[in-house]
């Protein structure tokens, strides 16, 4: 074997960086020899049993076996929608709430960008009074942006001219004083973004610790309904008013057609449900290569009577919409139609997602701890909010709060009192829990986080991902007010 000097080289200096030592190169070549940077430590990754929990807790059968009726239907579809219709007409009407309930929904949307309580018919809107609408959101995500703090991928901060630029894609002087709403259909999972930056570098970070993705709001599933109400300047973006709120997605995620169209496909009622954390679709029956994906609670029109052919669309490059047809594994983990609101499917769903990185905007097309709620019971017809504030107004117009100077156990015991499976505990700050039951006394819940604990050794372990866990994680859960909404 034959050696060359630049294999030489190479060898050696793989040697220094197993050894832990880095050789020093000159930067310009002009005699100044400088070491290159360190990249930064790592987190360390807590076990996937979490304290105060058991092996067999990251189990269905676990839980499956404490329960009395474990397939017992405790909610017919009919009821879940009735529930539905009455969540949004309770949004739709903030009026009504008292006083100390609207003020906490209204400082929820002052401080989410994009985030709504119930979303207006832009159709119905006059064109004046819909261009007014437009440029009120677009200012406050031209605020969001010129008053944050924001750095790209690598957190590094953005100087006020990339500001700038970003700002000017929105085109707030092209907003027409006649707009119209258009109807369009997601075709691909879409991310909602709050600022619409055309480079996948170009993120809204705040700090270096975390990657999450502030300029995102939500993920858009493939074959949901948007109203286009405008176009960035390059054409790059629509700015788009949707169930999860408003604001920006890539243009070719969009398709177009005749509304009638647009809506059949997008609420046809014989559907095949993605009931996996995400799954594929096939381009031919032989399932060799991959088409698409949808996620669970996602759904796509099942094919007459065949056996896991769906629906799919397609944005044609003239912008329309074309129905294509695409086939799913046989032994995909889909439905026909919504699963039954059982006990036991809420606990098989629910771990399902066990392990999955927490993504709290939806940046990297993942989920955090309310979108993940949203999409197990989606699996049963339920419509939840994305916000966990907004989610303790789904079944109440006020809801019952437990209070931190009540004591820890007032609320253990009033944790435990709830029926687990079918509870969901939000904290006045936001953050949601799925209670399963207890252990020693101790409330047990499904939970997805961003946080860390020490370890007997002083360590930080950090969780940041979908858990098992006790009531004592995170930390400020029993620091805040509690609410509950039993889904029953």
């Amino acid at each position: 074997m034959y050696l060359t000097h630049r294999s030489i080289r190479s060898f050696l200096f793989s040697l220094c960086v197993v050894a832990g030592t880095y050789p020093t190169v000159s930067a310009q070549n002009n005699g100044s020899r400088t070491r290159p940077p360190r990249p930064p430590a790592l987190s360390l990754r807590a076990p996937d049993v979490m304290p105060g929990t058991l092996p067999e807790m990251r189990t269905p059968a676990y839980w499956i076996s404490r329960m009395s009726h474990p397939d017992e239907v405790v909610l017919t579809l009919n009821r879940i929608e009735q529930m539905n219709k009455d969540y949004s007409n309770r949004m739709a009407h903030l009026e009504n709430l008292d006083s100390n309930a609207h003020r906490e929904v209204m400082g929820q949307l002052r401080e989410w960008v994009g985030l709504m309580a119930a979303v207006p018919d832009a159709a119905a809107m006059a064109p004046s009074e819909l261009s007014a609408w437009v440029s009120n959101k677009i200012q406050l995500e031209l605020d969001f942006l010129k008053k944050g703090r924001f750095g790209n991928i690598l957190g590094i901060v953005y100087s006020s001219e990339e500001i700038d630029k970003l700002a000017e894609e929105m085109a707030f002087d092209r907003i027409s004083g006649n707009l119209r709403a258009v109807q369009g259909l997601i075709v691909n999972c879409a991310r909602l973004r709050i600022v619409p930056s055309l480079n996948e570098e170009n993120i809204g970070l705040t700090n270096n610790a975390s990657r999450w993705d502030m300029w995102n709001l939500d993920i858009l599933p493939v074959g949901s309904l948007v109203q286009v109400l405008h176009a960035s300047k390059t054409g790059g973006f629509l700015f788009v008013l949707t169930e999860r709120g408003y604001g920006w997605v890539r243009s070719e995620k969009v398709a177009f057609g005749k509304k009638a169209d647009l809506e059949q496909f997008s609420q046809n009622s014989d559907f095949w449900l993605c009931t996996g954390d995400k799954v594929p679709f096939y381009s031919n029956p032989q399932c060799k290569y991959v088409s698409g994906w949808f996620s669970m609670g996602d759904h796509l029109p099942a094919v007459g009577e065949s056996d896991h052919q769906i629906k799919v669309p397609v944005r044609r490059i003239n912008g329309e919409l074309a129905i294509e047809t695409a086939w799913l594994s046989p032994d995909a983990d889909v439905h026909r139609g919504y699963l039954p609101y059982t006990r036991k499917n809420v606990v098989v769903q629910a771990l399902k997602l066990l392990d999955n990185i927490y993504d709290w905007t939806g940046g990297w097309y993942g989920r955090n701890h309310v979108t993940d709620l949203r999409d197990i019971f989606g699996c049963f017809g339920f419509h939840l909010p994305a916000n966990g504030v907004l989610l303790s107004f789904f079944n109440t117009d006020s809801p019952t709060l437990l209070h931190p100077d009540q004591g820890q156990q007032v609320q253990y015991q009033t944790i435990l009192g709830n029926p687990p499976f079918l509870t969901l505990q939000m904290v006045s700050s936001g953050h949601s829990q799925l209670y399963l039951g207890d252990y020693n006394g101790v409330p047990i819940v499904f939970d997805t986080h961003g946080y860390s604990y020490k370890d007997d050794q002083g360590r930080d372990l950090v969780v940041r991902r979908c858990v098992i866990g006790t009531i004592s994680l995170p930390n400020y859960f029993l620091k805040q007010d509690i609410s509950f909404v039993t889904l029953k």
